[in-house]
């Protein structure tokens, strides 16, 4: 099941929050460059964040097109879903 855009954005809240000290409110038009001051090496860290908290991975060509909130959103959306780990029963001898 795909991450939902509710969870995206609050997760990415919290994350700026928590990381990048940014306090203003997260639309899906807002620029990490010029809203939030981020720079691209932050802007890899926070999408960093995202993958291990959604399990979910962006290619880096996506990642280097992202501008705004809703871009990054566009890319998890579009991710594809982590593999599921399946339990393997293995009979002990």
């Amino acid at each position: 099941m795909k991450t939902s855009v509710n969870h995206l954005i609050s997760s990415l809240k919290k994350l700026l929050n928590k990381s990048f000290y940014v306090y203003s409110s997260v639309r899906l038009n807002h620029s990490f460059k010029k809203d939030y001051g981020l720079t691209y090496q932050e802007l890899c860290e926070l999408t960093n964040e995202l993958e291990h908290l959604t399990g979910q991975e962006i290619a880096e060509p996506s990642l280097r097109s992202i501008d705004t909130v809703g871009d990054l959103i566009n890319a998890f959306r579009s991710a594809p879903l982590p593999l599921q780990a399946t339990a393997v029963s293995v009979p002990l001898r």
